[in-house]
């Protein structure tokens, strides 16, 4: 955070954690980005400071598009500039969906559609979710206890299973219908 931006990012394996400050100068993780995920478009084209931190979570590749070759593109192919709008949507979209999540009081309801989040950007539906229940707590603003009470009963109807610092969707539409 703070931070000029040299480029645009995207993660082809792995995974990011991005946290954003508060206004105790603390920074809290907001978000677990995966692969297909960009990140730097607003710094970069607005020409501001960064306002997130992003933190590599597990090893992670990723691809990045400097400044120079970025202008030197969009110069030879200006229609190009719609898709990194696409990609500034997406991302604040993201954040919008993830703020309004926060607001839900029952933390099963709340677990539940952030996994449904993160599963829904996975390329394939049945992989398991790499997040841990104290990464998952952390992101959903709820303790750790919370978490492993709510998680309890989301696998005890067999919405969902856990593995080692990974959890997987069984139903995703039953899971949807728990949410209301």
């Amino acid at each position: 955070m703070g931070e000029a931006p040299q480029g645009v990012y995207g993660i082809a394996q792995g995974a990011l954690d991005i946290s954003i400050p508060r206004q105790d100068g603390q920074e809290i993780v907001v978000h677990r980005a995966q692969a297909g995920f960009w990140i730097g478009d607003l710094a970069l084209f607005s020409g501001q400071a960064r306002l997130v931190t992003v933190i590599a979570s597990t090893e992670t590749v990723a691809a990045c598009l400097p400044r120079s070759r970025l202008v030197q593109l969009l110069e030879q192919h200006p229609g190009l500039i719609a898709d990194f709008y696409v990609l500034s949507h997406r991302n604040v979209a993201t954040l919008l969906q993830l703020l309004a999540n926060l607001s839900i009081p029952r933390a099963e309801t709340r677990i539940a559609l952030r996994l449904l989040i993160y599963d829904q950007r996975q390329t394939n539906t049945q992989d398991w979710i790499p997040l841990s229940q104290e990464k998952l707590a952390e992101v959903t603003a709820l303790s750790v206890p919370t978490v492993q009470r709510a998680l309890r009963g989301l696998v005890e109807t067999g919405l969902v299973e856990l593995g080692y610092g990974s959890l997987r969707i069984r139903d995703r539409e039953r899971l949807l219908r728990y949410c209301g």
